[in-house]
């Protein structure tokens, strides 16, 4: 993947201090373009052609300048549609969108399946335009700086001194975060600094410095097909197909779940030579007394699936020690402070999978979302329940518990927070007549690319990797939601995910099949009960008192410290 930088103004050594810091993101080529009125850089991580024919910024076809991170899933299709007009020289994708917004504007991305961020530089009418994919699985950053316009970066590290007060927590940023547990409007948690929205485009005014338009692509459900598993196996087989396009090594993460699961099935018959991987937690220093139990079920069933399907496996072991290497860089990496205990475990299996020969990954994230998945409580929301989108968004705001004491007081009431994100996606979304199919397609527009899509790109790409998430493309997408909640799950018997259960009945081991979704999580708090470094570390960064027999949700509430105070230091939080 590659990563975007730039500012409106002409200043070379900003651009290029922001494409040294964040290096990782494109080993395999960099460069910058500028005027006296912009300075754009890109670095490259080659993925769909050689390094030589992908270089950027792309000089489009009119001469605007395009940088661009992300790939273009249905590439192949705008080609031949296209076939008469578009004559390429390359076979980078990088070609197609120059081209693509050169002849229709922003309404190209309306026709482009991708995940994406791009920054766009319309000479002719003094505009740039940010773009984050349908998905959010790509982020952008940006900040307004009064006269010298705005600057904007794949990430936030590159931007903190440019950015007056960026070191404050944001008054919005806190408050959202205390509402419902992250950051799920456009605000960050830095001060100053805020980030494209999933599906938003901005449009910036050269002339006048200021934001001139924003737009949204939402998917909206349809609610009016009915499932089949033939065709649900299908379009699974269509989505990975689409998204395993490169000439980089895939592997998988296989988690032991049925969405990981189904993704390796199919990429299986697509190159038999991916390779899987999957981690397996050290037990050894907890005692024999039940304690152990549960921890790897999942990679358990995982190494069922990858016997029965031949796969090229392996298992990655997460021990303390790899918790105490690795915990900091995990908080670090993330730069937003995201309250998840497995920071370290992600990073630790990016790195691992690269020393493998990994440049691309392929992971199930969305599936539970699309598809009714783990998320136990959507089991009871109803029209009883929930009957107005101001109901639906009182429950939104409880996702999140024992969050971390925030000393800092929240100067926003929660209720301003409520309606901008009122305005922001539930009024484009709600569905009084299917409030669980709203509920699902919010969470793809807010949990999942805030706490799931962005963790993995900033993590991945850390270790030069790619992540894809084959259940986001827009083909995919917009057939799931097409299906109604009540062929997803059925309430009475508490049966959750019902279109891969029955699809894929008699192909997956019934392990799998059978297994009771539990989310993917380490034994933290077990380890800081018997692990003397793990202790030590929590001990060295957290000054709390620990009770003697903290119990798990004890663990819980102090881990979320844990990782909050951690997280400021890293960032020099005032």
């Amino acid at each position: 993947m590659c990563g975007v930088y730039g500012i409106t103004y002409p200043n070379r050594e900003i651009v290029e201090d922001m494409i040294e810091v964040c290096g990782h993101r494109g080993p395999d080529g960099k460069n910058i373009y500028t005027d006296n009125n912009v300075c754009i850089g890109h670095n490259l991580l080659a993925i769909t052609d050689q390094a030589n024919q992908s270089l950027q910024p792309w000089i489009t076809p009119k001469g605007n300048v395009l940088s661009y991170n992300g790939e273009i899933f249905n590439y192949f299709e705008l080609r031949e549609k296209y076939k008469n007009v578009f004559r390429p020289k390359t076979n980078c994708d990088t070609e197609l969108l120059a081209w693509g917004l050169d002849q229709f504007g922003y309404k190209f991305i309306e026709e482009i399946d991708s995940m994406h961020a791009f920054a766009y530089y319309d000479k002719t009418n003094q505009e740039i335009w940010l773009s984050r994919d349908h998905a959010g699985v790509k982020p952008l950053y940006y900040a307004e700086r009064g006269l010298e316009g705005i600057i904007f970066s794949s990430e936030i590290k590159n931007m903190l001194k440019y950015v007056p007060g960026s070191h404050r927590l944001s008054d919005e940023g806190l408050a959202c975060v205390k509402w419902c547990g992250f950051s799920v409007l456009d605000q960050t948690i830095f001060n100053n600094i805020k980030k494209l929205t999933a599906g938003e485009t901005l449009v910036y005014d050269l002339h006048n410095n200021k934001i001139k338009k924003k737009l949204y692509y939402r998917i909206i459900p349809s609610l009016n097909h009915k499932f089949d598993a033939e065709e649900f196996r299908y379009q699974v087989n269509n989505t990975v197909k689409m998204t395993s396009i490169g000439i980089r090594d895939f592997g998988i993460f296989l988690s032991g779940g049925l969405d990981s699961g189904i993704i390796a099935y199919e990429m299986n018959k697509i190159n038999p030579n991916v390779k899987t991987f999957t981690n397996r937690f050290d037990l050894s220093c907890l005692p024999k007394d039940g304690t152990r139990d549960g921890w790897n079920d999942d990679a358990d069933v995982a190494k069922i699936l990858a016997q029965q399907e031949n796969f090229n496996h392996k298992e990655i072991i997460i021990s303390p020690q790899t918790l105490v290497d690795n915990w900091q860089d995990g908080i670090k990496i993330n730069e937003e402070a995201i309250m998840n205990f497995n920071m370290f475990a992600y990073h630790y299996t990016n790195a691992y999978m690269k020393k493998n020969g990994i440049t691309i990954t392929m992971a199930g994230d969305m599936g539970d979302e699309l598809l009714g998945g783990y998320y136990n409580h959507l089991n009871y929301l109803n029209e009883k329940q929930i009957k107005t989108p101001n109901h639906f968004i009182e429950y939104f705001s409880k996702i999140s518990t024992a969050l971390p004491n925030f000393r800092t007081p929240a100067r926003i009431d929660p209720t301003q927070i409520m309606k901008k994100f009122k305005k922001l996606y539930v009024d484009d979304l709600w569905n009084g007549a299917d409030p669980l199919s709203s509920y699902l397609a919010i969470e793809c527009l807010t949990i999942v690319p805030d706490q799931y899509l962005t963790r993995n790109d900033k993590l991945g790409m850390n270790s030069s990797i790619e992540g894809r998430f084959p259940f986001t493309t827009k083909a995919f997408k917009k057939y799931c939601f097409s299906i109604p909640s009540s062929q997803k799950i059925e309430r009475k018997r508490q049966v959750l995910k019902k279109p891969t259960k029955i699809a894929y009945k008699n192909i997956l081991p019934k392990e799998m099949l059978n297994k009771v979704k539990s989310g993917w999580s380490g034994p933290i708090g077990q380890w800081l009960s018997n692990n003397t470094e793990v202790l030590k570390l929590f001990n060295k960064n957290v000054n709390l008192n620990v009770p003697a027999e903290a119990g798990a949700k004890t663990w819980k509430v102090l881990g979320r410290q844990w990782i909050y105070e951690d997280w400021k230091k890293h960032y020099n939080i005032v």
